[in-house]
């Protein structure tokens, strides 16, 4: 049983523009994959939280932040525009959970996966879907569910962050919010200090697509049904070596990651340089300092590997990733048709569907926790028919371990292949540690007889034998599936 809940909110702005860089960018994605490709999640609520609690959070977030007011519509001529209002209203939907007799994180879980999959109009639905259960007259769960083309991962971070600041009483905000809302974004992207921010990242991006190999996975592919597959992989190991390695490089622990990962690419594909899309959230620049709205977009970087000690890939790593950073705020229109001109003046296709997202944010900083000796351990997911990329690699933010996600279309990168990229980015870190590691990181598999060479003194070698094209193809078993 449900009812609903209306609230009126009204805040600061309104107006039409073109979409911002990194509306497009999230529309596209959405478009190609036939998704809202949705954020949020269900949390339970704390004792005694109130129908008006919740309608004061509600209009807090809706007045304050202009991406949440922004709907996507066309514009006279056809195209789509962005379109924020000044004013309107949500309906919160309320579900009691005692009278349709299912527990309360039941009830909740329901309603996540019903508003993940719901159908959006983007020119009339608000990009926040809200919903709460209620048991015996108490809410015990709020479901808050985001359209990626409104926000992205670190904009949930920093709106759960200004929750903080709202008074509790009024309602009202303590702090003004920084950084430019999306509308701003696209105005200042058409003047002549935009133009120049995005022909200094295709002048980069061309530099770059003129140098690495076009083909970026060789014949590492296994094509299965369904063909998208994902794994986790999680190491209680890795915190404490990246934090060593990082100490000794006198860097961060992202470039260890980076280039293990570029690492454990090269050796599966056999193409060296490693080249992949870092995931860059932006908000560095000051403009865009603290806005929620989606603003991260992939850049490309290219990290060579051959011939050289662990340590040096890191710091080559750190060298690609701050130049990427750089060129990461440009139109991912223009970036696309620079791929194909360029693409066509090789006379192949240059593949730049890889992607490396370092989502860490609580547990970015390096620590030193003393190994617990627990194993590894790798958990694939059930395979999905969406449109995915190629190969796309997250590093989760995961507190007492490393956990590495690795999605992937087995076209491309088949599930050995996947495996391997995991076990060899452990394997790569531990050895650059300690050059005779303990046996159950490193696993077994192709990725056990990869680089475990590479510590800090030891060159990785750029001959070593790229076994894993043919290991995905040696039993035609799946892995088993959770």
């Amino acid at each position: 049983m449900a009812d609903q809940i209306v609230v009126d909110f009204e805040g600061e702005g309104s107006g039409t523009a073109e979409l911002s860089w990194g509306q497009q960018l999230m529309w596209d994605a959405t478009v190609k994959q036939n998704s809202s490709l949705p954020l949020g999640s269900a949390v339970p609520l704390p004792p005694g939280y109130t129908i008006d609690d919740l309608i004061m959070l509600v209009r807090y977030v809706m007045s304050r932040h202009q991406s949440l007011r922004t709907r996507l519509g066309p514009s006279p001529d056809g195209r789509l525009q962005q379109v924020l209002a000044a004013s309107g209203q949500l309906a919160i939907e309320v579900v009691d959970a005692d009278v349709d007799g299912v527990e309360p994180a039941a009830a909740a879980e329901a309603m996540r996966v019903r508003y993940c999959q719901a159908e959006v109009d983007y020119a009339h639905d608000w990009p926040l879907r809200v919903g709460v259960v209620r048991s015996h007259g108490q809410l015990t769960h709020l479901v808050a569910i985001y359209c990626h083309v409104a926000t992205d991962g670190h904009g949930l971070e920093l709106l759960a962050a200004d929750l903080s600041t709202m008074d509790s009483t009024t309602g009202r905000p303590t702090v003004p919010l920084t950084g430019s809302p999306p509308l701003e974004q696209a105005r200042w992207q058409r003047s002549p200090a935009g133009q120049r921010q995005n022909a200094g990242a295709m002048a980069y991006l061309e530099r770059l697509l003129r140098s690495i190999p076009a083909d970026r996975f060789g014949d590492i592919g296994d094509e299965r049904y369904p063909r998208h597959w994902q794994l986790v992989y999680t190491s209680p190991s890795l915190p404490s070596a990246v934090a060593a390695v990082a100490a000794r490089t006198d860097l961060d622990t992202a470039p260890v990651l980076l280039g293990a990962f570029a690492v454990a690419l090269a050796w599966v594909t056999g193409r060296d340089p490693s080249a992949a899309q870092v995931m860059v959230s932006n908000r560095f620049r000051r403009e865009l300092a603290g806005v929620v709205s989606t603003v991260s977009q992939p850049s490309l970087c290219a990290i060579d590997t051959r011939g050289v000690a662990f340590d040096e890939v890191v710091r080559r790593a750190w060298r690609s990733a701050m130049a990427a950073y750089k060129h990461a705020y440009h139109s991912s229109r223009d970036r696309e048709a620079l791929v194909d001109r360029i693409s066509a003046e090789r006379g192949e296709e240059i593949d730049t569907a890889c992607y490396f997202n370092d989502r860490r944010i609580r547990s970015r900083q390096p620590t030193h926790p003393a190994p617990s000796g627990a194993p590894s351990e790798l958990r694939w997911r059930p395979p999905v028919h969406d449109s995915r990329e190629r190969l796309f690699v997250h590093i989760n933010d995961v507190a007492d371990c490393i956990e590495i996600e690795i999605s992937a279309d087995t076209r491309y990168v088949g599930p050995a292949a996947m495996e391997a990229l995991a076990r060899t980015m452990e394997t790569v870190i531990l050895a650059a540690v300690d050059p005779t590691p303990a046996a159950p990181a490193a696993g077994t598999g192709p990725a056990a007889a990869g680089p475990a060479g590479a510590a800090n003194d030891v060159a990785i070698d750029p001959e070593l034998d790229v076994a894993v094209g043919a290991a995905g193809h040696t039993d035609g078993r799946s892995p088993a599936i959770d």
